[in-house]
């Protein structure tokens, strides 16, 4: 959990309240991850981002007029409350996950990543959603998804220091790159990844593709790296 003294400093600085752990009143849902609450903030799911036109419908049923207790609130940048939310002993974000409505959005918040992707690979197994038409692309594919925030696995080809970073080839050609900064190798490892002995290993990583040269993901969160399920 944040500590108090980040949230108060996230609190002054965008003009949010004190919320650690808190009971707050729903309105409605504005969208597929986001609610506005009855005292006029904006709550933003912590750890998912909505995928689909039916989300902001099925987040609306989940919590429209009910009460959200809410955990591990901060403040962001767009002056919103981003936070983990239950409506009862629902979990509001395993909830979209597992309806196909949302996938898993590293970097969004403090949240409990391995129950998130777990929600998520359960959607992912029953073709649901965003799902039902979306997959993880092979690297041979990934030029498709320069520009986009995009899904890819396949088997690692190579991993090699450079300086202060890991660069992780994907596929027989290293098709695809994924380019890890030191600071993120020794959380990895606590998250049973060793960077640099993944030769062999079939991955997932998600994020912004980018031209490296040559498509690729530029870690900016750990958890956009897993082992593939």
């Amino acid at each position: 959990m944040q500590s108090l003294s980040v949230i108060l400093l996230a609190a002054c600085f965008f003009s949010l309240p004190v919320l650690a752990e808190e009971t707050v009143g729903a309105l409605n849902a504005v969208s597929g991850d986001e609610i506005l609450l009855k005292n006029g903030h904006i709550l933003r799911l912590a750890g998912v981002k909505a995928a689909t036109p039916k989300a902001r419908a099925v987040l609306n049923a989940l919590s429209s007029e009910k009460p959200l207790f809410i955990t591990e609130a901060i403040g962001d940048r767009y002056g919103r409350i981003v936070a983990l939310a239950k409506s009862g002993e629902t979990s509001l974000e395993e909830a979209v996950l597992r309806e196909g409505m949302a996938f898993v959005y590293p970097g969004v918040g403090g949240a409990d990543y391995d129950r998130l992707f777990n929600a998520e690979v359960a959607a992912r197994a029953a073709h649901i959603g965003f799902w039902k038409t979306n997959t993880f692309a092979a690297p041979s594919a990934a030029k498709t998804l320069l520009g986009t925030y995009g899904f890819v696995e396949g088997v690692v080809s190579r991993a090699e220091r450079i300086k202060n970073k890991v660069y992780v080839s994907l596929g027989e050609n290293r098709d695809f790159t994924v380019v890890i900064a030191a600071k993120f190798l020794r959380p990895l490892r606590k998250n049973g990844i060793d960077a640099l002995a993944l030769k062999g290993a079939s991955v997932h990583v998600r994020g912004m593709v980018v031209e490296i040269p040559g498509p690729g993901i530029v870690l900016s969160n750990l958890y956009q790296l897993r082992l593939a399920e």
